[in-house]
């Protein structure tokens, strides 16, 4: 019991030395205020925490407090109780080497380190408080900012698990300055992959897709605000079960192609449902898309031949089931539209 009580003391001290050592010998450094270690609980607390490399932050965290369990002994594993992790802030930078900023301290693993046994552990109860996460690429020429997130899984594992109980992950915070939510009750492990989720986001700058468009593609640019508030439900059986519903706004749409473009003041899509049940027709699948209410607003179409142009649309109950080949509308109203051609000194004005 005394040589246990050296060891599980004198670990902590043990393991910073050799970190440091072998940090030091890429150029980073690693700093904490201070580490307490409860034996009788397995508990170990960690504040001020910081690793940097060249002087530039890669990684601090105000506050860690991680309940380690016994069980790491039976199991031949490390495994924790619970994790959290307050005021964590990661800085990830790719250069125009493609190479990340954290592979110049831990390289890609080599063939022969790869084909080396696994790592065992299970880390459960995660919980990160006003986390903050700065992407910058080089590449890319972007900087994307997750901020004051607060995220909640439930464990991750590399070893086996109750695969029939439900879990709860969930997130919510800011994505590049735009707040969004998002909540799950899972069985990602169980036959069925029963799962329900709740995803919310508002003011999504659509700008930021223009990096990841191909230079030589037929859409140039694309640039206006979104927000989406979806749930879905999900179970695997014989045929799968899929509901999905959704609101969508988007405000200040705008789509540059290569050969037209179509821009929009405001559309608003709200009820959106999709759902998939089990059908006498296997090829369709009992697909259903419902629509119930669209809104557009400010539309304008434009290409070499024509402008189309949209003062207003609205549309209700919009209904397509693939299984019965159907499609139905309750009705639809569009005001002031015009088409002018070309060669047309005139517009034609419909409403």
């Amino acid at each position: 019991f005394a040589l246990y009580v050296i060891i599980f003391f004198s670990a902590p001290f043990v393991i910073k030395t050799l970190i440091d050592k072998k940090l030091g010998e890429h150029n980073a450094t690693l700093t904490t205020r201070s580490v307490l270690v409860d034996l009788w609980s397995a508990r170990v607390r960690v504040e001020g925490f910081s690793l940097a490399h060249l002087g530039k932050p890669l990684a601090t965290f105000e506050t860690l407090e991680l309940n380690c369990s016994y069980k790491s002994v039976a199991k031949g594993a490390f495994i924790a109780n619970a994790l959290f992790v307050d005021g964590l802030k990661l800085y990830v930078h790719r250069d125009q080497n493609k190479t990340f900023n954290f592979q110049k301290i831990f390289p890609p693993k080599s063939a022969e380190q790869k084909s080396a046994s696994p790592l065992y552990f299970s880390i459960n109860n995660i919980n990160l408080k006003n986390a903050n996460v700065e992407y910058k690429d080089d590449i890319l020429k972007q900087t994307f900012t997750l901020s004051k997130a607060d995220i909640s899984l439930p464990f991750v594992s590399t070893i086996p698990h109750d695969t029939e109980i439900f879990t709860n992950p969930s997130a919510k915070g800011f994505f590049n300055g735009s707040p969004f939510a998002f909540n799950a009750k899972s069985r990602p492990f169980a036959k069925d992959l029963k799962s329900e989720l709740e995803l919310a986001i508002k003011d999504v700058d659509l700008s930021a897709v223009n990096s990841f468009l191909p230079t030589s593609g037929a859409i140039e640019r694309v640039g206006g605000k979104l927000a989406v508030a979806l749930k879905l439900s999900f179970e695997k059986a014989a045929q799968n079960k899929t509901l999905l519903t959704a609101d969508v706004n988007l405000t200040e749409f705008a789509l540059r192609a290569r050969d037209a473009s179509i821009s929009l003041k405001t559309a608003s899509i709200r009820k959106i449902a999709f759902s998939q049940k089990p059908s006498i027709h296997k090829e369709r699948g009992g697909q259903t898309l419902l629509i119930a209410d669209v809104d557009l607003g400010g539309v304008i179409f434009a290409n070499k031949n024509a402008t189309v142009s949209l003062n207003s649309a609205s549309a209700d109950k919009l209904l397509y089931a693939p299984e019965s080949m159907s499609v139905s509308l309750d009705d639809l109203t569009l005001k002031k539209l015009s088409v002018k051609d070309a060669n047309q000194k005139e517009p034609l004005l419909f409403d």
